[in-house]
């Protein structure tokens, strides 16, 4: 498994707290992307297309799979995994919807 963490950012430079952050996700295993926002989209547009095309990375095959999600979604039960636990060869999108 590996954890592909993508932080979109707004402010001009990277900061230092930000650094400190991408280099303690990194010392655990995690690949992770600063991404700018640019001018011409906000924030949370540039983050749900993040989300949306991450399929598009080179280093994702056909048969892996995704799970993403925002920033304040916490794994609060084991329903978030039930997508793994599935038939994959009917599977082709999982959409958990709710309070998990």
């Amino acid at each position: 498994m590996q954890v592909i963490v993508q932080i979109i950012y707004s402010d001009k430079e990277i900061s230092s707290e930000l650094e400190e952050y991408r280099d303690s996700l990194e010392k655990i295993g995690a690949t992770v992307f600063l991404v700018p926002t640019g001018e011409d989209i906000t924030c949370v547009q540039k983050s749900q297309l993040i989300r949306l095309l991450a399929h598009y990375f080179p280093f994702i095959h056909d048969n892996d799979i995704i799970v993403t999600a925002d920033v304040d979604a916490f794994v609060m039960t084991e329903d978030l995994y039930k997508p793994l636990t599935l038939d994959r060869v009917s599977l082709k999108l999982f959409v958990l919807l709710g309070n998990t």
